[in-house]
């Protein structure tokens, strides 16, 4: 199939199928009789027995049997035979792989390939970097499924879900002006421009970032594949209807429950952001201190005016949100893909409102997140 498509053509594709992405019916055919209640009507569930997953170029081939990362759901779907779900995987690694030889070709880069069951990573990096990339999704998606007992965080796969981790600033330059070949400007978005002057650029088309030999020994690029992929998940299984606060405390979640330590944040003011690192503690000072904003104000104030309480704050009420009632969480991100208010979404699913959560949360985080 892929030898009668011109590559201009075929990855026009492919950005398609990262936009429609956003859609979980892409990802997962939703049950025809209806939202399941054991599996939310996505049709799978979190395997019983899960094994850590995930395969760098040049260590080993990929297995589709063991890559499968979901079973059928024995209520809405216990007809259906799991040979179904090798012979599937079996073809998204194929694709996977094409995806992975037409960027080289196109960039002219020798990329290492990091798979694991939810995301595909072409990078430049030291193989060491590339086995942690590997292993810190893996950590990622493996807590969000037992945290959750659910498949509904975790909807991307590698064949339609990448990122670019590239080395230095002439490599980055250069993947731009592959893309600006490759899309017209409508495709690449009336935000592009700014893409010139960062060092990471999280796009719908895909994702792409640097780092540096000095900067991968303060910020190994498995941060920001956690940060990126984790807030993909969240606007797939939301259809892209997350609040900003959300979204953004989402994915910083994410890099900290993957990896215990948060390096990254959506950058509006290199001076207002909090010392990288250990967030739990500077967050739990703001707490104790009775200094973090009412809940009502935070969640409409504007992420570019931000300061270093705000996205500790943010990733507070997010980690308090999912981690004491992961259940009401995915009824919140439920509402969300329906298209409700964003705050009437959040008190309908907790059953409270944001008056009541917040001090709620507010002793939470004072006891350390217990």
């Amino acid at each position: 199939m892929f030898s009668r498509v011109d590559r201009r053509t075929w990855l026009k594709s492919t950005a398609a199928g990262s936009l429609l992405a956003a859609c979980p019916a892409i990802l997962f055919a939703q049950d025809p009789a209806g939202d399941c209640p054991d599996c939310g009507g996505l049709g799978f569930l979190p395997l019983k027995k899960r094994r850590p997953y995930f395969r760098v170029e040049g260590q080993g081939g990929a297995n589709a049997a063991e890559s499968v990362p979901h079973r059928f759901c024995p209520k809405c779907r216990g007809d259906r035979n799991e040979q179904e779900l090798v012979d599937e995987e079996t073809e998204r690694l194929k694709t996977a792989l094409e995806n992975h030889r037409k960027w080289e070709k196109e960039t002219g880069f020798a990329l290492k390939r990091v798979e694991t069951r939810h995301i595909m990573v072409h990078a430049q990096m030291p193989v060491a970097e590339c086995v942690k990339i590997g292993q810190g999704f893996e950590n990622l998606a493996a807590h969000l499924q037992e945290l959750t007992g659910s498949m509904e965080l975790t909807r991307t796969r590698p064949d339609t879900y990448e990122q670019m981790s590239l080395f230095g600033p002439e490599a980055y330059a250069h993947f731009r002006t592959v893309l600006e070949k490759l899309y017209s400007v409508d495709e690449r978005g009336p935000s592009w421009s700014v893409s010139r002057g960062l060092s990471a650029f999280d796009h719908t088309l895909i994702p792409f970032f640097q780092e540096s030999a000095e900067t991968i020994k303060n910020r190994p690029p498995v941060h920001g594949v956690c940060f990126m992929g984790g807030r993909k998940q969240l606007h797939v299984a939301t259809n892209n209807r997350a609040p900003k606060w959300l979204a953004e405390g989402f994915a910083e979640y994410c890099e900290f429950a993957a990896l215990k330590k948060n390096l990254w944040r959506t950058v509006y003011n290199q001076k207002e952001g909090p010392t990288p690192g250990d967030w739990v503690s500077q967050l739990r000072k703001f707490a104790v201190d009775k200094n973090l904003r009412p809940w009502v104000e935070q969640v409409e104030r504007d992420i570019r005016d931000w300061d270093a309480r705000d996205y500790l704050q943010i990733f507070g009420m997010t980690a308090f949100l999912l981690q004491t009632e992961p259940k009401k969480f995915l009824v919140y991100v439920r509402n969300l893909r329906t298209a409700a208010d964003p705050t009437t979404a959040l008190e309908e699913a907790y059953g409270k409102s944001i008056a009541n959560l917040e001090p709620e949360c507010n002793r939470w985080l004072i006891r350390g997140g217990k």
